[in-house]
């Protein structure tokens, strides 16, 4: 079982399908928060959610060289 609201944890592959249901179900915004990097946020995007709450990925490195690569990768997905 993953424990919420601890930082550094993988990705669960699980949530982008889940997210994808709702938003096929309900026109309300949604978001996905934990192991939002660059790479993951591809996916969460593709999977049309509309926030994203980084974490790790941000604070371990410089944080705004990593927003700005989250932010791109979102904007380069949410444009196909």
């Amino acid at each position: 079982m993953r424990k919420r609201g601890i930082g550094g944890q993988t990705s669960n592959p699980e949530m982008d399908q889940k997210v994808r249901r709702i938003r096929e179900k309900t026109n309300l915004p949604k978001g996905e928060d934990g192991a939002i990097a660059a790479k993951t946020a591809l996916l969460v995007v593709g999977a049309r959610a509309q926030g994203l709450v980084a974490g790790s990925a941000i604070y371990t490195g410089d944080p705004v060289p990593e927003m700005c690569k989250i932010t791109e990768a979102g904007r380069h997905t949410a444009r196909r």
